[in-house]
């Protein structure tokens, strides 16, 4: 545990990897509706990025999204092979990141009418809390989470 010296604020951020960097904004800020907060990146040579990525001659785009004041990163890679599997839930490693909403239901029929892929239908937990598992365009998981008040879960709200 940190010490009082150097203090844990809380989670800035998630990021994620895409092959398709407008696709997936478009799906978060269109769909999900993010606002996009800023726009980066580097071009090849940067010997400090190559370093941080464990990769060679690197080049990235990067966008950073505000979902009511959190922040999800999304970087897409120049010419980097892609080797990565697509992830499921029970997978060691990332397995998804949760967005609280406030009627879990009503936001399943809406995402159903946009053409959301889903893992399944909302479930009611002996909690009170629902949930359902939906995929983003590069098919990384997303939860959408409820937390009706009295609910026994913990709520941002």
């Amino acid at each position: 545990m940190l010490n009082n010296k150097a203090p844990l604020f809380g989670l800035h951020h998630v990021a994620i990897s895409t092959p398709d960097l407008k696709r997936s904004v478009q799906f978060y800020t269109s769909v999900l509706g993010a606002r996009l907060e800023r726009e980066g990146g580097w071009v090849r040579g940067n010997r400090a990025m190559d370093q941080r990525f464990r990769l060679t001659d690197c080049a990235a785009k990067i966008c950073l999204l505000n979902i009511q004041g959190h922040f999800l990163e999304i970087f897409q890679f120049d010419h980097v092979e892609d080797t990565a599997m697509r992830p499921e839930a029970w997978r060691p490693g990332f397995t998804h990141f949760a967005l609280q909403v406030e009627d879990c239901r009503k936001t399943y029929e809406e995402l159903s009418v946009l053409g959301v892929d889903f893992v399944a239908e909302p479930l009611t937990m002996p909690s009170g809390a629902s949930f359902f598992y939906a995929r983003d365009p590069d098919g990384n998981i997303i939860e959408f989470l409820d937390v009706p008040e009295g609910a026994d879960f913990p709520s941002i709200l």
